[in-house]
């Protein structure tokens, strides 16, 4: 009985969070500059299958909006997420976006490579989203990876996993769920959502180990 109790709190728990992500996302659904960070963590913590109505909704609202996202004041963690959020969508969004970054070779500026790691980390899950003949995206792949790779022993503990794991793993190549532990593990809380977030995150990882180790004993039966 007092197992059973347990699980029905953790199960309430559990919808809870659910019901608060839904919350966040309503909440600051018109304010692009919060909810795409918003939707960028939901997906790196496998958890954005519950929203994923309102995710396509709010993007479709947001994609009207790409003269204000990609405006010159969006830096290069701004413009490289909001890039790979419309393009893993199938929005048409030019890789031109990148070319203030770049001078007159078509070369990343070298003042970017100490200067922003998240910036760097972002464009280089961007960088997996070229289509062919998109050289700005070829060269920003190289010029993401060199540079991370460089910053390597400069960074934190915390930082260094999250870099590996971004240069191993890219976002649009990866499956979230078996990423996600790397992720709760690392990351830095900045805002109370992302608390939230990776609260539900971590009810939802101890659920989906629960199922594994089900199958799993049922197998050995």
């Amino acid at each position: 009985m007092k197992a059973s109790i347990c699980k029905d709190e953790f199960e309430l728990k559990w919808e809870g969070g659910i019901e608060e992500g839904q919350s966040l996302l309503y909440q600051c659904q018109e304010d692009g500059l919060l909810v795409l960070p918003m939707i960028d963590v939901m997906q790196r913590l496998g958890i954005d299958y519950h929203f994923q109505e309102l995710i396509e909704a709010i993007l479709h609202r947001q994609y009207h909006k790409t003269k204000f996202l990609f405006d010159e004041t969006a830096d290069l963690h701004d413009i490289s997420l909001r890039f790979r959020l419309f393009r893993q969508e199938g929005y048409p969004i030019s890789s031109d976006v990148f070319t203030k970054f770049t001078d007159e070779e078509g070369k990343f500026k070298e003042e970017l490579i100490s200067k922003d790691i998240k910036g760097l980390m972002a464009l280089h899950e961007a960088s997996h989203l070229a289509i062919q003949g998109e050289d700005i995206l070829e060269e920003a792949e190289r010029f993401s990876r060199e540079s991370l790779m460089a910053n390597m022993t400069c960074l934190d503990d915390c930082q260094a996993i999250l870099v590996q794991k971004t240069l191993q793993y890219p976002h649009h190549k990866s499956l979230p769920r078996f990423t996600a532990k790397t992720i709760i593990e690392n990351m830095r809380f900045e805002n109370a959502w992302e608390a939230s977030l990776v609260n539900l995150a971590t009810m939802e990882y101890s659920i989906t180990q629960s199922l594994y180790q089900e199958e799993f004993r049922q197998i050995l039966l």
